[in-house]
């Protein structure tokens, strides 16, 4: 499997999870004397599964980045280092917009 069908599958199954997660709490409480609308069994089954195989694919992903080399350090480095770069930027970014937008103020005079 190529690492950019794992980065794929790793996201279908992220919102695979979520889903579940969604399925299994609507299904949390139902009213006394009803059933509820699905079985939360089979749906912490599916939901073990996925888990099971989101863990299986990250730690494999993980293994591919720190094997792989690019200018002498490992692949997992630069990712860190991208996602901590996004991170700080995305704070100037939002402190930006919040210092440049305009405010209207009233006196009570």
């Amino acid at each position: 499997m190529k690492l950019a069908e794992a980065l794929r599958e790793r996201k279908e199954l992220t919102s695979t999870i979520e889903v579940l997660r969604t399925r299994l709490l609507q299904n949390a409480t139902i009213q006394e004397g009803t059933k509820p609308t699905e079985d939360p069994i089979e749906i912490m089954q599916a939901l073990n599964n996925a888990v099971s195989r989101s863990i299986e694919l990250i730690c494999r992903i993980n293994r591919t980045n720190s094997e792989s080399v690019l200018d002498g350090r490992p692949l997992g480095d630069w990712v860190v280092e991208r996602d901590q770069l996004m991170k700080k930027a995305s704070v100037y970014r939002e402190f930006a917009n919040k210092a440049g937008s305009v405010v209207d103020r009233y006196s009570r005079l």
